[in-house]
């Protein structure tokens, strides 16, 4: 387990169908070529990839959902005879590490309004880079007014990030839960579902941001976030993130409505956008 850091803020990155699902991606990035000597720092990471590769390999998989019980939760798999959808994510998940470089961050996914689709997006995202056995994704639940991923994978909530917030007798290895798709964790919202930024501002949220990205160096972590500009909580994420990814629901929102809600997030970090029909 890696060291506590003593900043009080995450590092954030310098650079700047199933049938049921409709993607139209619009991403923003700069692909960056990166040269490097090999010296003592390159090797350190060489092995820090290596110890992560086997730790990923042997990632224990309690149950595994298979191909009908994907498609009613409206999850993407690899194996899917409809490939179209699964790319979209691909292509998306192949932007995202473009833009970081190849390193792993973390993504906050939110909607420009109420139910606009943003766990659906998150959950298949997160499925995407699953896909790769060299990678590992770990979903959290942060609408804590409205959590969706408990009952999306059937997951208890006894044990979620609330209750870790709260108790310091809980660790780490106790909130998070398996999915039943390989190399994809969920850390649910938990069980007192009152939303208030207090929980999010907290050293022990930030350390644990801290050190579940850090755990394995190619671990990308999804943030399944409140409505941005709706909530206070969603400001408070995406400057804990080092990205953000906003989905706009087709033909439910105005075009002034989804300026006001992207004019919250820092140009830095929005990535793009995505339209969900």
């Amino acid at each position: 387990m890696a060291n506590r850091r003593k900043s009080n803020k995450r590092k954030a990155y310098k650079s700047e169908k199933d049938e049921s699902l409709d993607l139209d991606l619009s991403i923003s990035g700069k692909n960056n070529l990166l040269i490097s000597s090999y010296d003592d720092e390159t090797n350190d990471t060489l092995t820090k990839m290596a110890n992560s590769t086997r730790q990923i390999e042997n990632m224990k998989e309690v149950f595994l959902l298979d191909e009908d019980d994907l498609s009613s939760k409206k999850i993407i798999s690899a194996n899917m005879v409809d490939h179209k959808v699964p790319d979209r994510f691909r292509d998306l998940r192949t932007t995202l590490l473009n833009v970081s470089k190849n390193k792993n961050f973390m993504l906050m996914v939110t909607s420009v309004c109420e139910s606009g689709g943003a766990s659906v997006i998150a959950t298949n995202l997160a499925a995407a880079f699953s896909f790769d056995d060299s990678k590992t994704s770990l979903l959290i639940d942060c609408n804590l007014r409205n959590p969706k991923l408990d009952k999306m994978f059937d997951v208890n909530t006894n044990k979620g990030l609330t209750n870790y917030l709260e108790d310091k007798k809980i660790n780490i290895d106790e909130i998070i839960s398996n999915t039943g798709i390989k190399r994809l964790r969920l850390i649910t919202a938990g069980k007192n579902k009152e939303s208030t930024s207090e929980y999010f501002t907290s050293a022990r949220m930030i350390d644990l941001l801290n050190k579940i990205q850090e755990r394995y160096s190619d671990r990308y972590i999804i943030i399944d976030a409140p409505p941005i500009g709706e909530s206070p909580d969603a400001t408070i994420l995406a400057d804990l993130c080092d990205f953000v990814l906003a989905v706009v629901p087709y033909g439910k929102v105005t075009i002034s409505n989804i300026e006001k809600s992207l004019k919250t997030i820092d140009k830095k970090k929005l990535v793009g956008v995505v339209f969900n029909n």
